[in-house]
């Protein structure tokens, strides 16, 4: 019989042992989230829950903060419209929006409230030509 080079998931991974290397308090919050997306259907035994968990730790630990994925897990539950089982990457896609949101509202330039602006077009950056150099400061659009 012909083994086709790709290891048994036994080999490649074992769960418990996974899991105890995992930050414990990231890999909760995990389990949480894993277990409240799944209310309505069929809960995941332990060790279902332990892979599910290896899983997402994979795809998320590193790139949404431990203290914002219950965030961005009620940001996918507000806005998904699909009945299928929540995906890490669907975490990771709510924490991009979130800080695109977050750094769109932390701007302290001054919103254009009519018309058109020269200085800036718009933009929010008004450009300073100067001989030998440019730079660019906050417009205050007047």
């Amino acid at each position: 019989m012909a083994h086709d080079n790709q290891m048994e998931r036994s080999e490649t991974w074992n769960v418990s042992t996974a899991t105890s290397i995992l930050s414990k308090s990231y890999a909760a919050m995990l389990a949480e989230i894993i277990t409240k997306s799944n209310v309505g259907r069929q809960q995941f035994t332990r060790e279902e829950t332990q892979l599910a968990v290896g899983v997402f730790y994979e795809v998320l630990y590193g790139a949404v903060p431990e203290q914002r994925l219950n965030d961005c897990y009620l940001f996918v539950k507000r806005n998904r419209a699909t009945t299928f089982a929540l995906q890490p990457e669907e975490l990771c896609a709510a924490w991009n929006e979130i800080k695109a949101a977050e750094r769109y509202k932390n701007t302290s330039t001054k919103q254009l409230t009519h018309g058109f602006c020269e200085k800036c077009n718009n933009t929010g950056t008004e450009v300073i030509r100067q001989p030998g150099y440019t730079n660019a400061r906050p417009c205050n659009h007047q």
